[in-house]
């Protein structure tokens, strides 16, 4: 199934996403890569993404737009969230949500792969 057909039109049976299908955005040298499995149209208000970190590497957001809110779930590693001058290290099996309008910066302190999933909840 192409992956424009998730994008356009409601869904009647399962569908299955492969990694190869969807759309890798890369920063920092490829030092992360985030991987785009859902994005969010009329009938759908998140986009879904899995992230991985090098070792050392690090991401700064600027913020996203007005009432949105982010999901995450560290699958492996861990990571380093700072959020509004907070800082949070999350271990595999942690999660967090926050409002995520504000600047916001991912790190991975560690010398392993870091892979986390994400939601971006647009309300």
């Amino acid at each position: 199934m192409p992956y424009t057909k998730l994008i356009d039109e409601a869904i009647d049976q399962a569908v299955v996403i492969r990694k190869s299908d969807t759309k890798m955005q890369s920063e920092n040298n490829d030092s992360f890569r985030s991987y785009c499995y859902y994005t969010n149209n009329p009938i759908r208000d998140f986009e879904l993404f899995k992230v991985e970190m090098e070792p050392h590497a690090s991401k700064e957001s600027d913020g996203h737009s007005p009432k949105t809110q982010e999901y995450i779930l560290v699958v492996r590693g861990e990571l380093t969230l700072r959020v509004n001058a907070q800082e949070y290290v999350l271990k595999e099996g942690d999660s967090i949500y926050f409002d995520c309008t504000s600047p916001h910066s991912f790190t991975n302190n560690q010398e392993t792969l870091l892979e986390f999933t994400d939601i971006i909840y647009y309300s």
